[in-house]
């Protein structure tokens, strides 16, 4: 029976597991063909490290680009500009490197520190937080005082300039390169809670931040796949702003979803698309819960069905205006008891929950729980 409290999408699940220049290219040292890397003042980058080998002598540092591409989206960006950071991540830190723990990633950047740029004071800091829950945006970071604003965006500016020093990009990205974790200026110098104390202070990243990084060892989630990051613009004394999410999926295929205008709240969707009736209850008497129908967008008074098991996963759409307190998928072997399914089988996005279970599971039962 479903919880009284709580709006219930239920599925049983069962699952059975039963040319002479080409030819010269693959001898050559793909450095050789390897450009210099390059920036542009006002762009941000994405930095990767590990603690454990392997990988853990090399940081993965991409130029993601203008930061006010990034402040000034409406709409979701897929940074296809920055290559296939996939393989240079499979490289660095192994082919798991998805279900690596201890593989961190974030942003951070200063457009300048002593100019104006795109629309960004002198200093304007970005920065990023990993979220606890897939596009909530958590805290922004606060910076006190424009000194210590100005001191923030001169050691920002110091990894910048080291990024320049490099001769060649990776073999995947003409964005990216591959420092060494005792380069004076690389990513990894100014990371805590281990980064260099020439360059932090206190142990925070950049002088100012406590932990700008997200890993999966946080969330519990299967490496980095299902860790986000908000990224915050910090202008003033006051919180940094929050301008959008990061996502990363098995691929390497990185995407920054900006917020979403003010969410519709379930009591207005109710008025007009369930009668008014609480979330809990089934409208148009299809078998889904008013409040799953509007977690997934649709209008409540139609037929809507529960997602089927395609390509061994369940997939629920997620409309991206809408307001909840919480979500979830449970799993129950017994209709009785539930629970809540393990981090790992699940993936969040902005559009969409998807369910995947492991090898080998028995027979057992699925539910998306939405509670506005």
């Amino acid at each position: 029976m479903a919880n009284p409290a709580t709006a219930l999408s239920m599925i049983p699940m069962t699952r059975t597991f039963p040319s002479l220049l080409a030819a010269l290219g693959a001898f050559l040292p793909a450095a050789l063909f390897a450009a210099a890397p390059t920036y542009t003042t006002g762009d941000l980058f994405m930095g990767f490290r590990a603690t454990e080998q392997p990988g853990d002598t090399s940081v993965l540092l991409v130029n993601i680009g203008s930061a006010a591409a990034f402040r000034d989206a409406t709409s979701p960006i897929t940074l296809t500009a920055i290559g296939d950071i996939g393989e240079d991540l499979k490289a660095l830190y192994g082919a798991n490197w998805r279900s690596r723990t201890d593989l961190q990633w974030g942003v951070a950047g200063t457009p300048s520190n002593n100019a104006d740029v795109n629309g960004d004071t002198v200093p304007t800091l970005y920065a990023s937080r990993q979220q606890t829950a897939p596009g909530v945006p958590g805290t922004g970071w606060q910076v006190s005082g424009s000194s210590t604003r100005l001191t923030v965006a001169t050691t920002m500016t110091n990894l910048q300039d080291g990024f320049k020093t490099y001769s060649a990009t990776t073999a995947n990205s003409t964005k990216a390169i591959i420092q060494g974790t005792t380069d004076g200026a690389s990513w990894r110098q100014f990371m805590a809670p281990d980064g260099s104390g020439t360059y932090t202070t206190g142990g925070k990243d950049f002088g100012a931040f406590a932990n700008i990084e997200g890993s999966s060892a946080v969330v519990g989630s299967e490496g980095l796949a299902n860790v986000t990051l908000s990224l915050f613009r910090v202008t003033g004394s006051a919180a940094g702003s929050f301008e959008g999410t990061f996502s990363i999926d098995a691929a390497g295929t990185v995407t920054f979803t900006p917020p979403a205008a003010a969410g519709t709240t379930y009591a207005t969707w109710a008025a007009t698309n369930a009668g008014g009736q609480a979330h809990n209850l089934d409208f148009d008497n299809d078998g889904v819960d008013n409040g799953i129908e509007f977690f997934m967008g649709q209008n409540g008074s139609t037929f809507t069905a529960n997602p089927p098991m395609i390509g061994g996963s369940v997939t629920w759409p997620r409309a991206s205006d809408r307001t909840v307190s919480s979500f979830g998928v449970e799993v129950s072997t017994d209709l009785v008891s539930w629970g809540p399914a393990t981090p790992a089988n699940v993936v969040i996005t902005p559009t969409s929950v998807t369910y995947t279970p492991p090898t080998g599971q028995a027979r057992h039962f699925l539910r998306l729980r939405v509670t506005p």
